[in-house]
């Protein structure tokens, strides 16, 4: 007779989108966000104002207690999520239209359904991501407008949560996530999300480990309480796993953790190479609330700041003065180490809430970055005169994004040299020193190099948009993620005629973006000539060991060698050399 084998208990392993790092294993408990209304018509509309008044009210209050909350101290930080979030609850137009349903004869948390429902309807008729997120934004929102009239408990007590959660959710509001006690919380997954949204900043800053874009769960019979794994570095999820899994994961959670007590105690070493070779190790950031690991990484300075995250998570463009805060408080955390400020990089898929633009078949190609900048020079104008007033008596590094001629420099070149006349004219005090920079993200410029790098202080090239470019392949399409990498000869020729023109001008060149982050990539990398790299702060540590495990010119000697090859790609080879010369590049994530 044949034995019937219940699908509900067997293993069941997923893939999904890493947008915060990191391992986990726990209890898997689910989300609830919906509250149940059971009343929709009223007969008192006055009573219902009132109530609608003081849950708005209570709204704000729980708001600012969070941003009071233990949790955010010494950052005030992701704060500026919780500040938009307060604005968002401020808004006289969302306020309005629930006043106006209420009038119209709806309870007050009737009133609240049908506003978000019909904003529901409006925003999807949008295929644009930020459009999505702050939809989400204002369901998390209304749903929290709900419980305080309802007086509903919030999801499972969260004082019997156990001590290893993994939140399970359809998608899930920073504040939602801000209500779980981060002592028990261990992990997240969503069915939808995104990297840019408010809920994976926040995840970020706490080092909560999250998983987007998931299968749904609810077809893979998940139970509440059943053991789970996120394994975000590859991006897996493992349900109800095998003790064999387990154990594994056990294991490599424990290494994990050695090794960060390993990176830790080089931390305040420099990244020098066993023949006295200084590699300087620079992080990406975007916001105040990840400067704190500017000092746990030990990286040297900010290769990369995103300017743009600021204007994304703002309701309406930022005033002058409140560009200006914003940087100067960069700098002040920075505490003396470089910082490069990108301007903005936004059109593309990077829309701004207040700022109309065209829609495009392939906005990766089309107006965005330095095209936007030039067509709108008032707004970079604004952005550059932020920056030099917040870098008075201090150094301004500034690079511009997504420059394919030397005109656009010029032109923006054009634009700060206007800003340095206006402090000038009005006796302002000006930056000790002001770096310009390009990126190098179109590879139409480099053959512009030898008119170009006489004009700029520093070359820093975008490995993203590069690679995107040069292999004409949509970096987020999954099917070409693994055909395409820095390792095909096409790249790493391209990559070593970059750094031998700056070498010839003497102008400094670093690289930022994923590959900067790939261990093999970065080994590569430092054969070709890169001596300056931007990082997520997570690859600081394992990066800086390798640097210091190896012979710089001996590596050089062989990456001119493969150069020479007719080799497709030079994987096999790298990773042989590595061995041969006891360079570790795994992490111990990827055993």
């Amino acid at each position: 007779m044949q034995k019937i084998v219940d699908e509900t208990l067997m293993p069941v392993n997923l893939k999904g989108t890493v947008f915060a790092p990191g391992l986990a294993i726990g209890h898997i408990i689910f989300h609830e966000p919906r509250v149940e209304i059971l009343k929709f018509k009223s007969k008192n509309s006055s009573k219902e104002l009132q109530r609608l008044k003081k849950a708005l009210t209570d709204l704000r209050k729980d708001i600012d207690k969070m941003l009071r909350s233990s949790d955010l101290s010494g950052a005030s930080d992701y704060k500026d999520v919780l500040e938009a979030y307060k604005m968002l609850s401020l808004d006289e137009g969302w306020v309005r239209k629930l006043n106006k349903a209420v009038l119209q004869g709806l309870t007050a948390e009737a009133a609240v359904e049908s506003v978000q429902a019909s904003m529901n309807e409006k925003f999807n008729k949008f295929d644009d991501i930020y459009l999505s997120e702050r939809l989400y934004d204002l369901k998390d929102l209304s749903n929290r407008l709900e419980r305080h009239l309802t007086g509903t408990a919030l999801s499972s007590s969260l004082k019997e949560l156990p001590k290893d959660t993994i939140l399970l959710a359809r998608n899930l509001g920073p504040t939602e996530l801000l209500n779980y006690p981060k002592s028990k919380l261990k992990g997240l997954i969503l069915e939808e999300g995104s990297r840019s949204s408010h809920t994976t900043i926040v995840a970020r800053a706490l080092n909560i480990p999250l998983m987007g874009r998931t299968k749904s769960l609810n077809e893979m019979s998940v139970k509440q309480n059943e053991i789970v794994i996120i394994d975000g570095e590859k991006g897996e999820i493992f349900i109800r796993p095998t003790e064999d899994i387990q154990n594994i994961y056990s294991i490599k959670m424990k290494m994990s953790q050695a090794l960060k007590i390993e990176y830790k105690s080089i931390k305040d070493k420099k990244g020098i190479t066993l023949d006295g070779k200084r590699i300087e190790l620079n992080m990406n950031a975007g916001l105040i609330m990840e400067l704190n690991q500017l000092e746990e990484s030990g990286a040297d300075g900010i290769g990369l700041f995103r300017t743009e995250l600021q204007f994304l998570i703002s309701e309406t463009l930022p005033r002058m003065d409140e560009q200006k805060d914003f940087y100067r408080s960069v700098l002040d955390a920075a505490k003396g180490k470089k910082v490069i400020f990108r301007t903005l990089d936004i059109g593309g898929d990077k829309i701004l809430p207040y700022m109309t633009a065209p829609k495009e078949e392939n906005p990766a190609l089309g107006w965005r970055a330095i095209r936007v900048a030039l067509d709108r020079p008032g707004l970079l104008r604004l952005q550059l005169r932020a920056l030099i007033h917040a870098s008075e008596n201090s150094e301004l590094n500034v690079m511009f994004p997504m420059i394919a001629e030397f005109d656009e420099l010029m032109q923006a070149k054009e634009l700060l040299s206007k800003e340095i006349s206006r402090m000038k004219k009005f006796n302002k005090l000006l930056p000790k020193k002001i770096s310009v920079g390009s990126m190098l993200e179109i590879p139409s410029l480099i053959w512009q190099f030898d008119i170009l790098l006489p004009e700029v202080d520093f070359i820093s090239v975008g490995s993203n948009d590069l690679m995107q470019f040069l292999f004409a392949a949509d970096r987020g399409n999954s099917a070409l993620s693994d055909r395409y990498s820095i390792l095909k000869p096409s790249a790493l020729k391209f990559l070593k005629q970059a750094v031998n023109k700056c070498n010839e001008y003497r102008v400094p060149i670093h690289i930022c973006g994923d590959i900067s982050g790939k261990f093999s990539y970065v080994l590569a990398l430092l054969g070709l000539g890169f001596r300056s790299f931007s990082l997520t702060p997570a690859d600081i540590g394992p990066i800086k060991k390798i640097v210091r495990s190896l012979h710089l010119e001996d590596l050089e000697k062989f990456m001119n060698s493969q150069l020479k090859t007719d080799l497709l790609t030079i994987e096999d080879n790298l990773l042989l050399y590595a061995e041969q010369n006891n360079i570790i590049l795994e992490n111990i994530l990827d055993a």
